[in-house]
């Protein structure tokens, strides 16, 4: 469930990257740069991910009725936790990754 709102948050801020990237690098004209942005917009524009979010805590909802048990909302907080603190540790390390893929080519500098 948490992974769906967090989905909706990354792909909004996706957009927006993507699309100053593409201004920055490519000289796409208007309906290139919409069709190079279309699977990110539609997640954000057509709610999908709202969508999915939905979906999970309806199924929930159906889990803890025909389970007769309720949310445990100090455990699901301590999850989240959790799983953000690890996805946050995954971001760090595929960005250091990146920027040493990125730089791998560049000149040294020396001081003489």
């Amino acid at each position: 469930m948490f992974s769906e709102i967090y989905n909706h948050g990354e792909y909004t801020i996706a957009l927006k990257a993507f699309s100053d990237l593409i201004d920055r690098h490519y000289s796409f004209s208007a309906p290139e740069k919409e069709q190079a942005l279309t699977y990110i917009h539609a997640h954000v524009a057509d709610e999908t991910e709202v969508d999915h979010f939905l979906v999970v805590v309806k199924a929930l909802n159906a889990y803890c009725q025909g389970t007769n048990t309720s949310i445990d909302y100090e455990q699901d907080r301590n999850l989240f936790v959790e799983y953000l603190t690890r996805l946050g540790g995954v971001m760090v390390k595929l960005t250091n990754s990146m920027s040493q893929e990125i730089h791998a080519n560049e000149p040294l500098i020396c001081a003489s």
